[in-house]
């Protein structure tokens, strides 16, 4: 579209203009790590990403140190086997796949700052170990710009730490912004911490806290992210799967396609087996039926419990017991 405005006296005319979905990705480096970053497989995907009804704007760290975003500095780039390289590749591979069904012109924000915790995206004074903090945020001068909704990737380097707060912390965000935005159901799709080396164990707890907000708070969806991860790198390649997982949660619960089931197996309750005290029956709410992807025997599963004073766990085999059960 062009959009002309005029006093009478003087006219002021701005072209090539897209009316559409905008998304909003926020967090730490996962979220805005550019395509151009990832140089095994930069080149490949960069062949096909001309798409003129996409448009973005660089997380302003990258042009600014971490300053907000301004009227004065952001750009939409129109995204482009010239420009995507400077793109989010998570928010690149989520909008080509959710344009091929919601056929509207889309926009990504991206104000993600690599490393940071939860702690810097509170809009307020946030007091941790006795000091008082001023916490700068660089999506404050955003809103209340309209967003269809965010992706929150972060938790990471929370995760480096044990960290009990989180969930609260991350619960207070998502109401702290739905406020400041004046969307009381603006919708966050979460990506789960993957599987990932020496962190593992704490990470763990971040993954809980996010499934516990996604159980309190309406309109929060958390996409696994387990089986995509990498355990030597904390930047898992698979963007391009990831990507395509956020746009079938955002199908389904924000544009409402009624056909799709993005969710995998939640974890409903445990039992001791009555008949075999060495398993345990782990059952799950699925659509459909457990089933292995690739026909090898589940895995991923350990059991844990106190030994000579101290949690200690192990590896455990798993069966299918029926399409919602497991024994471990």
């Amino acid at each position: 579209y062009t959009l002309t405005v005029t006093d009478g006296t003087k006219t002021l005319t701005a072209t090539n203009i897209l009316i559409g979905d905008v998304w909003h990705l926020a967090g730490q480096s996962n979220s805005y790590y550019p395509i151009e970053r990832f140089t095994d497989d930069a080149d490949e995907w960069l062949k096909a990403a001309d798409y003129p009804e996409v448009r973005f704007i660089e997380p302003t760290s990258a042009v600014t140190g971490h300053l907000p975003h301004s009227l004065n500095q952001d750009y939409w780039y129109p995204l482009s086997s010239a420009t995507a390289g400077k793109c989010s590749a998570l928010g690149f591979f989520f909008v080509k796949e959710l344009r091929k069904t919601v056929n509207v012109p889309m926009g990504i924000v991206n104000s993600a700052a690599d490393g940071t915790t939860i702690a810097k995206w509170l809009p307020s004074t946030t007091e941790r170990n006795g000091y008082a903090t001023k916490i700068v945020n660089d999506f404050e001068p955003l809103a209340p710009f309209p967003v269809k909704g965010v992706i929150w990737y972060q938790g990471e380097s929370d995760g480096m730490f044990s960290n009990t707060r989180y969930r609260y912390d991350l619960q207070n965000l998502i109401r702290q912004w739905r406020t400041v935005w004046e969307d009381a159901d603006m919708p966050f799709l979460i990506p789960q911490l993957p599987f990932y080396g020496q962190y593992d164990d704490k990470w763990a707890q971040i993954r809980l806290s996010q499934n516990w907000v996604a159980a309190q708070e309406a309109n929060v969806h958390v996409v696994s992210t387990l089986d995509i991860g990498d355990l030597e790198a904390i930047h898992p390649r698979k963007k391009p799967e990831l990507g395509a997982r956020l746009s079938l949660f955002a199908r389904r619960y924000i544009y409402g396609e009624t056909d799709i089931y993005p969710d995998g197996p939640v974890y409903k309750s445990c039992e001791v087996n009555p008949s075999d005290a060495s398993e345990l029956l782990v059952h799950f709410n699925v659509h459909g039926s457990i089933m292995s992807r690739d026909g090898q025997a589940l895995k991923g599963f350990k059991v844990g419990g106190m030994r000579g004073g101290a949690r200690q766990y192990y590896d455990g085999t798993v069966r299918i017991v029926n399409g919602t059960t497991l024994g471990v």
